[in-house]
């Protein structure tokens, strides 16, 4: 009868333990998931306010870019109203002018000859 109450007893003891690590191991993870839960709705949020963010700025981008093209074209025609201005390529830095003046004709710098 002492080895079968020794045994029970044990066997209580490791039910209980293990009752005990079950619940800490749940409130672990209950704790995991409010962190998580927090982290989830942080971010979301996060994420809609550079939506709203990056819509605006896209909006400014295209009103800026309307004002630029605005500015140069009325520069254009006031600058150079006799002139076939053309929009610079990919390549080029700088507009091309067509034109039958020369550049000292129109006020502009000489580009300095490489010396020979």
């Amino acid at each position: 009868m002492q080895m079968v109450n020794t045994s029970n007893k044990k066997e209580r003891e490791e039910i209980e333990y293990l009752k005990k690590e079950l619940q800490r191991v749940q409130e672990e993870g209950k704790a995991k998931e409010t962190k998580m839960k927090a982290q989830v709705d942080r971010l979301s949020k996060q994420n809609e306010e550079l939506k709203v963010a990056n819509k605006e700025l896209t909006e400014e981008l295209k009103h800026v870019t309307e004002q630029l093209r605005n500015a140069q074209t009325t520069q254009k025609s006031v600058a150079y109203p006799n002139s076939k201005l053309q929009e610079p390529s990919m390549s080029q830095s700088r507009y091309t002018f067509s034109t039958n003046k020369s550049q000292e004709q129109l006020g502009l710098p000489q580009q300095p000859q490489p010396p020979q």
